[in-house]
């Protein structure tokens, strides 16, 4: 067998396993998505019966779907600002010279590792009415005078933005200390003689710095909370009534509970087009970057 044959033939090898696990994890359930969306399931015969569009339209003329969409905008635009601007105070933080900042730095990494699961249980019950420690310090501090509930209609969708940003501030912190840590010391030496105050050596040196990097974080981060699923779920199922009912809550409910097939997975491909749009504002700031 000639060499290039028995190179290529490796080559396949290698990457055929790859292939099948994308085709299979990746492409198919997104093709099988879309095609349940332009159906009606039948349930006597076990078929999808094709109906074309007939399920955006009925979802773009439901009452729920504006509403879950605004939900939707609220808690990814509250959670991507307060988790990047969290992020980047930590990194700056951090980066300053102090007694146990190695250790410190070390713990930056917990929260980013802690699983979703996990961190919605641990947020649940700080944010308890019953039982919080949320509660029990603003009321040891005198802030209240009776516990507060703080998963009601009015700040559920915020509080588990929190939680959410909790972990998202853990990775903005760390890419961020990142591009903090390349910064050559001889910027900061010339800006020092120079006579620079903090303020102009921030915004002439470090934030230019470390832009693109928190930049990428912030797409990062939005992608992340237009697609969130398991925090609002296990924190509050999409309640009360429909205060977090974010378009992947809406579309399990539909999908799984009302047993709308067809709805569901219309709903589920709507939320996907826009964490499309987040991710090619992503891919277009990142390669506009590096053009630069």
């Amino acid at each position: 067998m000639p060499k290039f044959s028995q190179n290529f033939f490796l080559l396949l090898c290698l990457i055929t396993p790859a292939v099948v696990f994308v085709l299979g994890m990746c492409i198919f359930p997104a093709i099988w998505s879309v095609f349940l969306s332009l159906c009606r399931y039948d349930f006597r015969r076990g078929l999808p019966v094709f109906i074309g569009l007939g399920n955006y339209l009925k979802i773009l003329k439901s009452p729920t779907f504006p509403k879950s969409l605004f939900v939707t905008l609220n808690y990814a635009v509250f959670t991507t600002l307060l988790s990047s601007l969290i992020g980047l105070g930590l990194a700056l933080l951090f980066n300053q010279r102090f007694r146990g900042r190695s250790l410190i730095r070390g713990l930056l990494v917990i929260p980013w590792a802690v699983p979703w699961v996990v961190s919605a249980f641990l947020w649940a019950s700080i944010f308890s009415s019953d039982f919080g420690i949320l509660n029990a310090i603003l009321y040891k501090l005198g802030i209240i005078n009776d516990y507060v509930v703080f998963l009601s209609k009015d700040f559920a969708i915020y509080a588990v933005a929190i939680a959410t940003s909790w972990n998202l501030s853990s990775l903005t912190a760390i890419l961020c200390l990142a591009a903090l840590q390349s910064i050559p010391e001889s910027l900061y030496e010339a800006a020092a003689i120079d006579g620079a105050t903090t303020l102009e050596i921030f915004k002439n040196i470090t934030f230019p710095w470390v832009r693109p990097i928190w930049s990428l974080t912030i797409i990062l981060n939005a992608f992340t909370a237009v697609t969130m699923f398991d925090m609002i779920y296990l924190m509050t199922a999409g309640g009360p009534g429909e205060a977090t009912l974010t378009l992947p809550i809406y579309s399990f409910r539909t999908f799984f509970l009302e047993m709308k097939i067809g709805e569901g997975a219309a709903i589920a491909n709507i939320a996907s087009l826009l964490g499309l749009i987040v991710a090619l504002i992503y891919f277009r700031i990142f390669y506009r970057r590096i053009e630069i």
